[in-house]
């Protein structure tokens, strides 16, 4: 299989990131996750899997994970679901079907495009207003200077009154 899946660094906030163990069968789930909606075949039937989605069984992806039973496996995904992460389900032929929720959040190019073109515009932005701000500071200064220099010795109109 060939493409990338976009990881961000928010999930080292997350408490998968403080497993290893969890982290890596994380990563492999959005791995086997079909990046676009398509038909597989699993066991003795054709199932629609659409995007984010993907079918297993317990069995076989505790298997396929590194260091993992089908009871931590198990574990591992109702921690997932009660965290609104995944929602698992069960197809006619009692497969597992696993779909990551807010998928699209994270592996769409066009999110991630918006974000990074927002981040640049932001830093973009920043360095103007700075710019335009002490350019505008320097031009205060040297009013005020010329101002100052060019009244020197000048006796305002007024001074007889005081």
């Amino acid at each position: 299989m060939e493409g990338y899946i976009y990881l961000y660094r928010k999930i080292q906030d997350s408490w998968i990131w403080s497993r290893p163990d969890y982290f890596q069968w994380f990563t492999a789930m959005i791995f086997k996750a079909n990046y676009k909606a398509k038909k597989v075949w699993f066991g003795n039937r054709i199932e629609d899997v659409n995007r984010g989605s993907f079918i297993t069984s317990i069995r076989k992806f505790s298997a396929e994970l590194p260091q993992c039973s089908e009871q931590k496996l198990r574990t591992f995904l109702q921690l997932l679901e009660q965290d609104n992460i995944i929602k698992i389900s069960v197809t006619k032929k009692k497969a597992t079907r696993i779909t990551i929720l807010n998928y699209g959040v994270y592996q769409d190019r066009q999110h991630s495009f918006n974000t990074e073109l927002t981040q640049t515009q932001h830093s973009s932005n920043t360095e103007s207003t700075q710019t335009n701000l002490k350019n505008q500071h320097k031009d205060n200064t040297d009013t005020e200077e010329k101002s100052t220099q060019k009244n020197k010795g000048k006796r305002h109109k007024y001074s007889r009154l005081q």
